[in-house]
Order: C-alpha cells, then structure tokens, then sequence
C-alpha cells in the first residue's frame, strides 16, 4: 500500500498525514511516498510506515488535532525532518519490499 504526498519545497508548508487514514492503513506494508518538487527536479522520499511513527512516537511529525504535519527542510541541497537528516531515504526504491 502506497501513501503518495506532494510538497513544493520553496515554500514552509507541511505534509499532512490524516489521523484516520494512518490509523486505518498502518501497518508494516504501507510506505510513504513523498514528492518532493523545485523549478529544476523532483526528489522522492521513500519512507516505510514504521519510520513516520516512530517521528510520530518521538514527536518530530507534530501531531494536530486531526493529522501529523511533517515539515521538511532544504539545508546545504539535502533534507531534513527537524534535525533528523532524511539522505537514506531519498530516492531510495529499494526500501520497497
């Protein structure tokens, strides 16, 4: 199972995962696929359901009332979630098993 999200990376927005899909939907078989966009490429951001709760556990994905914002950052040309670097994840397929 494949949840897709978009982000333009030039502006602050967050991804938002909805309380009710990740609590309908998770398990070790569902992975996130974030797309992140610039003028220039399209990145993409592999990461396994286990990983987003575990930010959601530690509390790096701030938790709303009806979803968790997960706000990347662009840093020297790499990503980051807070201060966690995301390079392991990025356009990493294979994480896909």
């Amino acid at each position: 199972y494949f949840q897709v999200k978009h982000k333009d990376i030039s502006n602050n927005q967050a991804i938002k995962i909805t309380k009710s899909s990740f609590e309908k939907t998770g398990r070790g078989n569902v992975y996130y696929v974030f797309v992140l966009l610039s003028n220039d490429k399209r990145d993409f951001l592999i990461i396994p359901f286990h990983i987003v709760n575990d930010w959601i556990r530690e509390g790096i994905a701030e938790a709303t009332e009806d979803g968790y914002m997960i706000y990347i950052k662009v840093r020297d040309s790499k990503y980051y979630l807070k201060e966690k670097g995301l390079d392991y994840y990025l356009n990493n397929w294979d994480l896909i098993k």
